[in-house]
């Protein structure tokens, strides 16, 4: 019965461990992913907002027909 029991309380500690290293993992990976889309999201209005000041410099420049 004592075996059993340390045996059953070793499992639960060990359970316990694997669980918050998994969310710390999960949460690790998450907050990374987060990052990753903000920098492309930033890149994209970026690139959006360049081909804008291109296209308004164009209209700009071209001559204008009578």
């Amino acid at each position: 019965q004592e075996k059993a029991a340390d045996i059953i309380a070793q499992a639960q500690m060990v359970a316990k461990e694997i669980r918050r290293a998994s969310h710390e993992f999960s949460d690790s990976i998450l907050k990374e992913t987060e990052e990753n889309l903000s920098s492309s999201l930033k890149n994209v209005r970026d690139t959006r907002q360049a081909l804008r000041n291109a296209t308004s410099k164009s209209k700009q420049q071209m001559p204008k027909e009578n």
